[in-house]
């Protein structure tokens, strides 16, 4: 298997499979190495069996063979990013190393705010972004209004930068 390109960690929704599937459709946009799908944000752990295959199953028909479907692993910031802005994700990987002090910087400090800010941020910025796929599992917090605030200028600040 050659994975190469931003590999693509989707947040799996409680909504059950409508907004996945329009999740991984938006992320295959954007040309991921490959899906990871229902083990990147907890999920692996987190989800029942019964809840794992179907996600593996929406994802495998959406991409219908365009990229690789991986399950049961877990992924870094940098990959669960492009989950909710893979034009920032790709942007870096092709070598804009002005969204080093930009945004990921700035995006780490505000994930190192609250305990498990990681899997918040990524679906407070799909929320953002204006796909919602409903709140972090417990024991997980979604963010505050004022770090909900500070992502959103992130995002902006990011792809601002991507468009220049």
């Amino acid at each position: 298997m050659n994975l190469s390109g931003v590999l693509f960690f989707p947040v799996t929704p409680f909504d059950g499979e409508g907004a996945l599937a329009e999740h991984i459709a938006r992320g295959l946009r954007h040309g991921p190495g490959a899906v990871f799908v229902a083990c990147g944000m907890g999920e692996f752990s987190a989800l029942p069996q019964d809840e794992q295959a179907r996600a593996v199953a929406v994802a495998v028909e959406v991409t219908q063979g365009a990229v690789p479907v991986v399950a049961g692993a877990g992924g870094p910031l940098g990959m669960a990013l492009f989950a909710f802005a893979p034009e920032i994700a790709t942007a870096y990987f092709a070598g804009d190393t002005r969204l080093l002090t930009a945004f990921y910087a700035p995006l780490v400090e505000l994930r190192s705010k609250a305990p498990g800010y990681a899997a918040s941020l990524v679906k407070a910025g799909l929320r953002l972004r204006g796909l919602d796929v409903g709140p972090v599992r417990a024991p997980l917090t979604d963010l505050t209004p004022e770090h909900l605030a500070e992502l959103d200028t992130l995002i902006k600040t990011g792809l601002s930068l991507v468009a220049s």
